[in-house]
């Protein structure tokens, strides 16, 4: 009877892209672009500030050189005031003292300070009758100006500057410095004085070096402004306004030497530095726009975000080649468990039909050895009784081999297992010895099998087993001698067993 095989055969799955490992993958994207965005952010924050610490910094070191040069042109003044100062107590101390040559002393002095205004001197009355330039045929008097006064009541007060004044004659904006003059005796002799041109204030500011919508300013001491000086700076000014100096007047009254502030111009966010001259009654102001210090910055912010889309692209990108690699590596995956499920179905069909070809060669093998028992107890000579134990000694180890074919599925399941028992080595020997006599009488080959002494009769192990191993030794020496002869010996070499096979041609 043919045995009935059925195979099944599984199906692979789908090639789907797992949704849990989308939903990872998708949230990891989000995360990396979530911490690129605020690295950018953060990056362009610090440079941001950088930018504008640099812009603080980069406008108070302009007011500190603007600064230095307006008080390098009024000491130089002061200290043409001081040679006439000293000129004129020496000459006050001489009764023969000249107002002619006293003018030429102070045309002299201030020769090398052509920018001046003419210098004038006016005695303890006030009168003006001596100075450098053309003097007028009538004497004026100055007893009334506030300078005049201030200087004559206080002997400590210094260079004295004014408020602008606007010429009379030529109409030109410029402040006043004067300074006490001193008899030989230390009274009040008089004043000194010149006129020091806005526009001088002016020729100082080009020096400073504006960015393109950037502006200078100059205010007295009550905040009037006095001058202007921008590149783009066209229209004229109001000379002592001091509508454009609430903000600063604020922020003096908390930082009354220096300090910074923002105000809004022109719908723009300009940066607003100023700076109290310290020997000087001027305040500077310093405007720069934020665009024109920002410049650079929002140049670099544009690449920065350029790059980090880029990135977040990049990274989409390669979220979907990591999808696509996946999908094919499922599809591998998939095409390999068929091909290993087709190989299991095919492993389990031998097997299955090794199994029941075993049980139908086992069954007549059973009446084979049946019958060979029967016939045992029949009488027999002796000969007749030496083939009937060889045919069952082959026989009882060939249904060995069918129960091993049996056990083939848990061979390859790994789950065959050896029996511990005792058993009879001698008996194994005399049936290995019965079972190949034949075959080495076919070939008219001598086998010698025996035991050495020392050899434990008893023995623990798996006789069947054992006995399909030397079965499978001798046959293989008998089977690949033509002629001689096949030994084999039972040894016993501590701590392990040793058969060994000899050969000879």
């Amino acid at each position: 009877m043919t045995p009935e095989i059925r195979t099944e055969i599984q199906t692979p799955e789908p090639r789907t892209f797992s949704r849990r490992l989308q939903l990872k993958l998708t949230a990891g994207t989000v995360i990396i672009n979530l911490l690129a965005f605020c690295l950018a952010g953060v990056s362009l924050y610090q440079s941001w500030d950088q930018f504008h610490q640099r812009a603080i910094i980069e406008a108070r070191n302009h007011l500190q050189i603007l600064e230095r040069d307006i008080v390098n042109s009024l000491d130089r003044v002061d200290f043409a005031f001081l040679s006439v100062s000293d000129q004129f107590e020496q000459q006050n101390s001489d009764a023969r003292a000249d107002q002619a040559e006293l003018s030429k002393t102070v045309a002299r002095i201030f020769a090398r300070q052509p920018d001046l205004e003419a210098v004038r001197i006016a005695d303890a009355q006030g009168r003006v009758a001596i100075g450098s330039g053309k003097l007028s045929t009538q004497v004026f008097s100055i007893a009334d100006r506030e300078y005049f006064k201030q200087l004559r009541d206080n002997p400590q007060a210094g260079l004295v500057v004014t408020k602008p004044l606007q010429g009379k004659v030529g109409g030109k904006w410029g402040v006043i410095l004067a300074r006490r003059l001193n008899s030989h005796d230390g009274s009040f002799g008089g004043v000194v004085y010149v006129g020091f041109l806005l526009e001088r204030f002016q020729e100082i500011a080009l020096g400073v070096a504006l960015a393109e919508h950037g502006t200078v300013d100059i205010y007295d001491r009550d905040l009037g402004l006095i001058m202007r000086h921008g590149k783009h700076q066209e229209e004229k000014i109001d000379i002592g306004n001091r509508a454009d100096a609430k903000l600063l007047s604020e922020h003096l009254s908390k930082e009354p030497e220096q300090g910074v502030f923002f105000r809004q111009n022109d719908g723009k966010d300009n940066l607003n530095a100023y700076r109290k001259l310290a020997k000087y009654p001027f305040y500077l102001r310093l405007e720069t726009r934020t665009d024109d210090y920002l410049a650079d910055w929002y140049s670099q912010a544009r690449w920065t975000m350029a790059l980090v889309f880029a990135f977040f692209a990049v990274t989409i990108v390669f979220c979907w080649l990591i999808s696509r690699l996946w999908i094919q590596r499922e599809g591998v995956m998939h095409d390999l468990r068929a091909a290993k499920n087709l190989a299991d179905s095919s492993s389990r069909a031998k097997s299955e039909f090794v199994a029941n070809m075993s049980h139908e060669i086992r069954t007549p093998m059973n009446a084979v050895l049946g019958m060979t028992h029967l016939l045992s107890k029949t009488p027999l000579g002796a000969d007749q009784r030496k083939y009937l134990d060889m045919i069952s000694a082959s026989g009882q180890s060939l249904l060995t081999i069918l129960n091993d074919i049996l056990d083939f599925s848990k061979i390859e399941a790994g789950r065959l297992e050896l029996s511990n028992a005792s058993f009879d080595l001698g008996n194994v020997i005399n049936m290995l010895a019965t079972i190949m006599t034949v075959n080495a009488g076919d070939k008219d080959l001598e086998l010698a099998i025996g035991t050495e002494p020392g050899v434990p009769r008893i023995v623990i192990g798996d006789a069947p087993r054992l006995q399909q191993i030397l079965i499978n030794l001798v046959g293989n020496a008998v089977k690949f001698t033509q002629k001689g002869e096949v030994a084999g010996r039972r040894r016993c070499d501590a701590p392990a067993f040793l058969l060994t096979c000899h050969h000879r041609k």
